[in-house]
């Protein structure tokens, strides 16, 4: 093999670069990468080749195990989506208490992401069951700010929109006075 690469490199005059896996009788095996390069006489003719041989074990067997170890990170990545969808699906649950009635029971801290899901799901919910009435019971929200009563709003005016009536309960005295001094 390496004679007749010689062969071919002195023919086309053209340098080569190849990577050689040589593997043992006993299972082991090395990884070398050859480059040969044309010497070149005074009439431009091949004369002679230049070669080097480098062996690449070490660095080949790292970047099998960084390509092992990705593999492993992707796989749990999936994993830590699929976790992350299941639990934003629990957590805005719509649930079906009656036809044509809606609850959206809320707990918890409610930042832009969440809110964005809750109106998805309570949309998704009220267009798959034509519901007229939504109950949304904000027992469990520890605080409701500016931020949180926007989101509530636009929740009940988008489902309006889908002719669906929303009602608002579970308002605690303190978020009574917050939405009393919002304006809302």
């Amino acid at each position: 093999v390496y004679w007749q690469s010689d062969d071919e490199l002195f023919a086309s005059g053209q340098p080569q670069s190849t990577e050689e896996v040589i593997q043992h009788s006993d299972g082991s095996y090395r990884v070398s990468w050859t480059r040969k390069f044309p010497i070149r006489g005074q009439d431009g003719e091949t004369v002679a080749l230049l070669a080097f041989i480098t062996d690449i074990t070490d660095l080949r067997r790292r970047q099998d195990e960084v390509a092992r170890l990705q593999i492993e990170v992707d796989e749990k990545m999936e994993i830590v989506e699929m976790q992350r969808k299941l639990l934003d699906e629990v957590a805005v649950p719509v649930i079906q208490v009656w036809n044509g009635i809606l609850l959206l029971p809320l707990v918890g801290v409610i930042e832009s992401r969440r809110a964005l899901q809750i109106m998805e799901s309570l949309l998704d919910s009220i267009g798959r069951t034509s519901a007229q009435v939504v109950i949304i019971d904000i027992t469990g929200v520890p605080v409701v700010d500016t931020g949180v009563a926007s989101y509530l709003i636009r929740a009940m005016q988008a489902a309006q929109l889908l002719g669906c009536n929303s009602i608002l309960v579970g308002i605690s005295p303190e978020i009574a006075q917050t939405l009393v001094g919002l304006g809302i």
